[in-house]
């Protein structure tokens, strides 16, 4: 039959030559469909490293001068210790921490840098020099991964992540070594733990901490890859009246079972009087998912136009396609009838003229695979700013694209197949 086949392809080949074009054409649109779709998806539905479910940001103020409470020589250090405390012991709050301004997920502001390890006398490792990662750092107290309930990577607990914090260690993501300098590539992160990250002050001295454990990488937003989610946290001690006074956020946890709209109700109503020190204030208690909601709404909306837009596209060629092949197979009605005159089954007239197709598509695919590596490696796709190539992602969107033209093949090719065996034979060559 093999041989067969491929003598009437040959034969055929005008008709078969238009139809590789339109499977390559096809291909590639519906790989470049794939790709869009994967890059605006797939990212939002990778793990971000922070729960920030029942964990909320406090709002706070300080009273003016001009104020009538205002109190003279008030430490804002020593009042935001208290306000601490009391929030700690506040019924149904499981942790409170505070951290510098971009430290929580979903934050417009942050900070960027490279990083540099000293992995052994006179031997700097530099991290985040070859612009595939971008490391972002911040500062935090120990109480911060319990919040966040954050975890390490060799099985530490949030409560001994924040122990190290406490030590005034250093912790970072696993992926950071990813994207250290040439002399240090191909190492495992995990050899990077014990050894000193050096930190430049303002006053130009250097310090040595210590990195004392990597975490799971940990995401800005939804959005934003894992691929290139760097991550550093340095320590922040709730004795430092410098960091304390600094610009500063303050981030609560309560427990599930007090979680709720009383829970907000009692303490909004209780803020006023409970949560004011000196001159500082808390004004407001706003949920983290309502401020992940309000981060990335504008981007939702940006997705779901381009899921509309694809999504269209999709079903034309979808329709298409299948199309094609229907009507490619309802005019051989008349040499499916010749076959089944000549007792062919109607299993091998379906094999038959399945494969035909499928080998056009095995033909062209190559090509197609070519072409898509170009478009993709020149970044000439609809990508995010975090957007990145990876081979992986090539060959997943090439594997669903074929399996999607496959079917394509087979549900064009098979149904109005079936559809031309029930017609008697003396029917069907009526015309002939």
């Amino acid at each position: 039959m093999n041989g067969k086949l491929f003598t009437q392809m040959k034969n055929e080949w005008k008709s078969n030559v238009g139809l590789a074009v339109e499977l390559f054409i096809v291909s590639v649109v519906l790989w470049f469909i794939a790709d869009t779709l994967y890059g605006s998806l797939v990212y939002k539905v990778e793990p971000t490293g922070s729960d920030i479910e029942h964990v909320y940001q406090l709002k706070v103020d300080f009273l003016g001068e001009d104020h009538p409470r205002y109190v003279e020589n008030s430490s804002s250090a020593d009042d935001l210790r208290e306000l601490l405390a009391r929030l700690r012991r506040h019924p149904g709050i499981e942790a409170a921490a505070v951290a510098q301004v971009g430290a929580a997920p979903y934050s417009r502001s942050g900070s960027w840098s490279g990083v540099e390890v000293l992995v052994a006398p006179g031997d700097t490792a530099v991290f985040g020099v070859n612009g595939e990662l971008s490391i972002r750092t911040v500062t935090i107290t120990p109480e911060f991964p319990r919040v966040f309930r954050m975890k390490g990577v060799r099985g530490e607990t949030p409560e001994q992540l924040g122990e190290i914090i406490a030590r005034g260690e250093v912790i970072a993501g696993v992926n950071i070594h990813t994207s250290v300098d040439s002399a240090h590539a191909g190492g495992n992160a995990l050899d990077f733990i014990g050894k000193p990250y050096l930190r430049y002050n303002y006053d130009g001295s250097i310090a040595h901490l210590r990195l004392g454990a990597l975490v799971e990488d940990v995401k800005r937003s939804d959005y934003e890859p894992l691929a290139v989610s760097g991550y550093l946290a340095w320590p922040m001690q709730e004795s430092d009246d410098d960091a304390m006074d600094g610009y500063n956020e303050i981030l609560i946890r309560v427990t599930e079972a007090a979680d709720g709209r009383e829970f907000v109700k009692n303490f909004r109503e209780n803020m006023a009087t409970e949560f004011s020190i000196g001159n500082l204030y808390v004004n407001d208690l706003v949920s983290m998912a309502s401020i992940r909601g309000s981060y990335l709404a504008e981007r939702d909306k940006i997705v779901m136009r381009l899921i509309l837009v694809v999504g269209f596209l999709l079903v034309n060629v979808f329709l298409g396609l299948l199309g094609t092949f229907w009507f490619r197979t309802r005019r051989r009605t008349s040499e499916i009838a010749v076959r089944m005159v000549n007792g062919a089954t109607r299993g091998s007239i379906f094999r038959r003229l399945v494969s035909e197709g499928m080998i056009l598509l095995l033909i062209v695919t190559p090509l197609a695979i070519l072409t898509d590596w170009l478009i993709r490696y020149n970044n000439l796709v609809i990508s995010n700013e975090h957007d990145y190539f990876s081979y992986g992602r090539l060959w997943f969107c090439i594997g669903v694209v074929f399996a999607l033209m496959a079917l394509m093949i087979v549900a064009g090719t098979c149904l109005p197949a079936l559809a031309a065996t029930k017609v008697q034979p003396a029917i069907a060559l009526h015309d002939e």
